[in-house]
């Protein structure tokens, strides 16, 4: 089936508002968040959805989590080491792609200590 002719389940649709609510969850993540949903339909519509342009992926600890793509924002993330809390982060975009042109995306992972670990 084309992919602008894929129809937008009710699976789908969860997963995208699991997602518009947080910044990078894994699989297994969106799994334990969403149990009315059987775990082979939540990998099945992360694989489609992300074929679709609707999510992007990146490897944070050799884990595949995904995000809502957004292609006006470049896809950077700070991951706390401690608490692996992650959050995304904005940078020159003009500079990344100075340094590195191509038209791929391009994914940078920031890591360090979060400021609530920082202050406990």
């Amino acid at each position: 089936m084309p992919e602008n002719r894929r129809r937008q389940t009710t699976q789908k649709q969860q997963i995208l508002q699991k997602l518009s609510h947080a910044h990078l969850l894994s699989a297994q993540e969106l799994a334990s968040a969403l149990p009315e949903i059987d775990e082979s339909t939540v990998y099945r519509n992360l694989n489609r959805l992300e074929e679709d342009g609707q999510l992007e992926s990146v490897f944070v600890d050799e884990t595949k989590k995904y995000e809502l793509a957004d292609k006006h924002e470049s896809s950077s993330h700070f991951v706390c080491d401690d608490c692996n809390k992650t959050e995304a982060v904005f940078l020159d975009e003009n500079n990344l792609k100075e340094k590195v042109p191509t038209e791929n995306n391009v994914s940078v992972i920031v890591r360090g200590i979060c400021n609530t670990c920082l202050q406990s």
